[in-house]
């Protein structure tokens, strides 16, 4: 599950360009971008993906009702449930959404939170949040449920200017400021200390996350409820994806794809359509990455290269095209034969901190996936980390001295 925090207001006006607003706005200013946004919002054959929009009031409902009809241009995109819709009626809604592919939102009232099996979608917003915390498991178990095949994605919209907004984003501020420089910390930063394996991040953050809910007497939603433990955790979690979260932009095009590919896909393959679509929205191209040598094309069918498929011939010196991704998997591959060999491959590539922080972010998405077998080589790679770079110095100062008396 993902959870983003974003401001309500902005959901119709489009101020802030966050993935939801997106699509909306630029969908209300007629545009061709909506088609290359943010892959969740696609399925792998490129059409729309189905989604749920949870809100308090019933007066909300009709003026979303009537904003989103616009933006999509059809009122037959959207269905309801609310309190006032009779037994038979919210079956039919319920039918249409699940099984129509012209309906494409359901906006609900918390009268479809409870009884109700929506695994068709996998997309979710509350534009308000309940006053009573569960019932936030409730909505959200509508979706994420036995026979959901789908990552969830969940946002919770938190109005500015609001008491409720206050207290939730200062809580987020302070857990962030101290828990970001922690993980940095807990990786290894750049300052040399011994980084934590990838398997053991999610329980080490544990501590200096809860530190912050732990200073004060009471930490309470504006209910009065107490914030739960599973609610601080997940959090924590929040914290932690946000901070990967951060250091994705900073990554290349190539990589940005390929992370976003392996989201969806794993190594699996998947349409070329829906490989172009991602392309294009990260500011790469298929021709592109299957040039960079990390990604294989054919019969309209693209995966992502395996470890074991990396050539063990590469030579970083003379490639033109080097994303984050390669080296990362490069490294991988060398370390399947010895640590020496990584070693000597880690001295021939330039920057290497983004590929060892790219081993943690993919080790973190294979543990939610389950994908244990390609969860192991990115914790492999961080957990021999010092040992591979002290390989790599003496192989750097090696050819140095070998370089010094002319060979």
């Amino acid at each position: 599950m993902r959870l983003e925090d974003i401001q309500a207001d902005q959901v119709l006006r489009g101020v802030e360009p966050d993935r939801l607003v997106r699509v909306v706005h630029v969908k209300a200013q007629g545009s061709q971008a909506v088609f290359q946004d943010d892959p969740v919002m696609r399925r792998s054959d490129g059409s729309r993906r189905k989604l749920i929009v949870f809100t308090e009031h019933r007066d909300t409902l009709r003026h979303l009702e009537q904003r989103i009809a616009q933006l999509l241009g059809t009122p037959a995109a959207i269905v309801t449930i609310h309190g006032g819709v009779g037994r038979d009626a919210r079956r039919e809604a319920q039918e249409r959404f699940r099984n129509d592919p012209q309906v494409l939102v359901l906006l609900a009232t918390d009268a479809a939170s409870e009884g109700v099996n929506l695994q068709v979608a996998n997309l979710m917003i509350n534009y308000d949040l309940p006053w009573n915390p569960n019932r936030l498991e409730q909505r959200f178990g509508r979706i994420h449920r036995i026979g959901q095949t789908e990552v969830c994605h969940l946002w919770n919209l938190v109005a500015e200017q609001t008491r409720e907004g206050a207290v939730y984003h200062r809580l987020l501020e302070k857990q962030e400021a101290e828990l970001v420089p922690a993980l940095g910390e807990m990786m290894g930063a750049e300052g040399g200390s011994s980084p934590i394996a990838p398997v053991d991040l999610a329980q080490a953050a544990i501590g200096p996350g809860m530190a912050v809910f732990s200073r004060y007497r009471r930490v309470v939603h504006v209910s009065g409820a107490e914030v739960t433990v599973r609610e601080a955790l997940a959090s924590i979690n929040r914290v932690i994806d946000a901070c990967f979260d951060a250091a994705e932009g900073e990554l290349d095009a190539d990589t940005r794809f390929c992370l976003g590919w392996f989201q969806e896909f794993g190594f699996k393959a998947g349409d070329f359509g829906r490989a172009d679509v991602l392309a294009r929205a990260k500011g790469t191209s298929v021709e592109g990455v299957v040039a960079a040598g990390v990604v294989e094309a054919s019969g309209g069918k693209v995966r992502l290269l395996k470890v074991s498929e990396y050539p063990s011939d590469w030579a970083p010196e003379s490639d033109e095209r080097q994303p984050v991704w390669e080296w990362c998997h490069q490294l991988c591959r060398a370390l399947d034969v010895s640590e020496a060999t990584a070693g000597a491959l880690l001295s021939r590539i330039q920057g290497t901190e983004p590929a060892r922080r790219l081993a943690y972010r993919l080790y973190t998405l294979c543990e939610r996936k389950g994908w244990a077998t390609e969860a192991r080589a990115y914790n492999n790679l961080i957990g021999s980390w010092h040992v591979i770079a002290e390989a790599a110095v003496k192989e750097s100062e090696a050819g140095d001295k070998q370089g010094a008396l002319g060979f």
